[in-house]
């Protein structure tokens, strides 16, 4: 390939990566949706425990076991270390949302201690819990609780605060 047309070639390259870039809020934003769907999981899951919806055993422990998981590396590890790292220090050096930044890092630390619970539970990722479904049922309301509320109230005041 001529030196042109590789200029060429990667300005369009260029192009397209700045054309792809989301700025930081929205990405933090698109992350709430994966938080979301976890949730969701928790809570179809909260229903085949107590017998709302058909329950199997070899298939639901594992999928709970499986959403702590990715509860842990990505919205533990990843996104919440950097709304921590990033988007807090932020508003607390401007004096802006305190008291909800204050709440929301102690939910963050809550969160995690249910998800070390549900991640501690033998048998979960298997399917056979030898009578550890009853933990999981008082544990997937209480992250429910705590991980709905963050969402919430990041999302009407602390990332349209952040955006401007």
């Amino acid at each position: 390939m001529e030196p042109q047309a590789e200029g060429a070639e990667r300005q369009k390259e260029m192009k397209m990566e700045k054309e792809m870039e989301v700025p930081p809020t929205e990405d933090l934003m698109r992350e709430h949706g994966v938080l979301k769907r976890i949730l969701l999981v928790y809570e179809d899951s909260v229903k085949r425990l107590v017998g709302e919806k058909p329950m199997d055993p070899y298939r639901v422990y594992p999928v709970i076991f499986n959403a702590a998981v990715v509860t842990r590396r990505f919205v533990e590890d990843y996104h919440q270390q950097l709304e921590e790292q990033y988007v807090f220090p932020v508003f607390l050096k401007e004096g802006e949302q305190v008291d909800l930044v204050r709440v929301l890092l102690e939910q963050h630390t809550a969160a995690r201690q249910l998800t070390d619970l549900i991640l501690m539970l033998p048998g979960f990722q298997t399917g056979i819990t030898g009578g550890n479904g009853f933990n999981c049922l008082s544990f997937c309301p209480c992250i429910s609780a705590c991980m709905n509320p963050m969402r919430h109230g990041k999302t009407q005041f602390c990332f349209p605060l952040f955006a401007n």
